[in-house]
């Protein structure tokens, strides 16, 4: 008997020039609401939520999912964002968590990676 297929969601995003005040950018409040609505809408399970940060301004963001792990990193000096989404299952959607944090931020140019893995 073969073992049922599981899907790997991985999606990243690097956000430059992002059109929010650069204090927002190092808001750990504001960015864990906006981090946890994108893994809501991810559909998963945060099971704990850490954070680091950084003198004089900067701000990480770990996530451990129910299903894999999400990442999120700012650098307020740059108005960058950078965001890191993996999820495993058939049920989890990454992209619609890097889709919100797309919108959220504003960023004047974007690049976002999505990558999808049946092992």
């Amino acid at each position: 008997m073969s073992a049922p297929y599981s899907t790997l969601k991985h999606a990243t995003a690097m956000l430059w020039k992002c059109d929010v005040q650069r204090k927002r950018l190092d808001d750990l409040a504001f960015l864990k609401e906006q981090f946890s609505n994108a893994l809501e809408l991810c559909q998963t399970r945060i099971i704990k939520m850490e954070s680091h940060e950084f003198e004089p301004e900067g701000v990480t963001l770990v996530a451990i999912l129910a299903d894999s792990h999400a990442i999120l990193h700012t650098w307020p000096e740059e108005s960058f964002v950078m965001a890191d989404i993996f999820t495993c299952g058939n049920r989890s959607n990454s992209m619609a968590g890097i889709k919100y944090l797309v919108d959220a931020f504003r960023p004047k140019t974007h690049d976002i990676q999505d990558k999808i893995v049946r092992i």
